[in-house]
C-alpha cells in the first residue's frame, strides 16, 4: 500500500470513527420522543401537593361535606402483555386499583367515593366522560415534551441524575361536579390551562420527576414481576357481566 493509500485509508477511518462518534452523542439529544417508558414493566408515582387546591388534573369530582374529596397520593403501575394495573394510595389511606384492557377494550375501576369499591366497567373511550380519574401516569402525561420547550440546553443534575428539564402549559379536562347532578349522567367537565414541568433522565428518556398544577409527582422504575397479570375475581366478575350484557345487546340487533 502506497503513501496516498495509506493516506486516504486513515482519512476515510477517521471520517467513520468520527460519524459513529456523532451518532452516538446525538443519541444523547433531546428529540421530540425524549420521554420514553417500557412497554413493560412497573413504576411508582409518589404525588405531593404544594397547596389545598393542588393539582387540577388529579382532583376527584366535588363532593359533600359527608364526603370529604380524596387525592392520590401513590399509584403504582405495572404495564405487559397489552394489561395495565395501577394500584392507588388515597389520601385517607385507602386503596383502589384501575385496570386498562385491551380486548375487550375497557376500562374497570373502582370508586374511591364510596364506604364499598364498587367495581365499575367503562368503554375506554368513555372514561374521560364518567367519574374516573382519568390520569395516565405514562408517556401520555408527556405529550407536550419537545425540544421547543427546553428550559436549558444541556442536562441539569436533578434528584441526583443528568436531566433535561422542559417547561410548558398544557389544557386538561377536569371534572366540576358528580355525573349525579347532571340529566344525562355525565359528569360537568370543563378545559383548564395548566402550568407543567418535568425532568426527563439524559440517555434513558425515563421521567424523573413532574410538575402537574400544583402537584409534584416522582417516578421511579423496576422490572415488571414475573408471571402475566390477572384480574381479581371482583374484576373478573364484572367483566363477564359486562361481556355477557354485550354478547345479549349484538344478539338482539342480529334479530332485529
Amino acid at each position: 500500500m502506497n503513501k496516498h493509500y495509506r493516506y486516504c485509508f486513515h482519512v476515510a477511518y477517521a471520517l467513520l470513527l468520527l460519524g459513529f462518534l456523532s451518532g452516538l452523542f446525538a443519541l444523547a439529544e433531546p428529540d421530540d420522543k425524549s420521554v420514553r417508558i417500557p412497554r413493560i414493566g412497573m413504576w411508582t408515582v409518589n404525588i405531593q401537593y404544594g397547596a389545598p387546591d393542588a393539582a387540577i388534573t388529579l382532583k376527584a369530582p366535588q363532593t359533600t361535606p359527608e364526603q370529604p374529596q380524596q387525592r392520590m397520593t401513590k399509584v403504582v403501575i405495572t404495564r405487559k402483555n397489552n394489561i395495565r394495573r395501577a394500584q392507588v394510595t388515597w389520601s385517607d389511606g385507602r386503596t383502589t386499583e384501575a385496570w386498562d384492557m385491551v380486548s375487550p377494550r375497557v376500562i374497570l375501576v373502582q370508586n374511591p367515593h364510596v364506604a364499598v369499591n364498587d367495581v365499575y366497567v367503562i368503554p375506554a373511550q368513555d372514561y374521560l366522560r364518567s367519574d374516573g380519574v382519568a390520569v395516565p401516569f405514562d408517556e401520555a402525561d408527556f405529550t407536550w415534551v419537545s425540544r421547543r420547550v427546553l428550559v436549558e440546553q444541556k442536562p441539569v443534575l436533578y434528584m441526583g441524575k443528568k436531566c433535561y428539564h422542559y417547561k410548558s402549559s398544557i389544557t386538561v379536562m377536569t371534572h366540576m361536579g358528580s355525573s349525579r347532578n347532571t340529566p344525562d349522567g355525565v359528569a360537568n367537565m370543563t378545559a383548564v390551562k395548566v402550568p407543567v414541568e418535568a425532568w426527563v433522565e439524559a440517555g434513558t428518556g425515563l421521567p424523573v420527576a413532574m410538575i402537574n398544577g400544583k402537584s409534584v409527582n416522582t417516578y421511579t422504575f423496576e422490572a415488571a414481576p414475573p408471571g402475566p397479570l390477572i384480574l381479581p375475581p371482583a374484576f373478573q366478575k364484572e367483566l363477564s357481566r359486562y361481556q355477557a350484557a354485550l354478547a345479549a345487546a349484538k344478539r338482539l340487533n342480529r334479530k332485529n
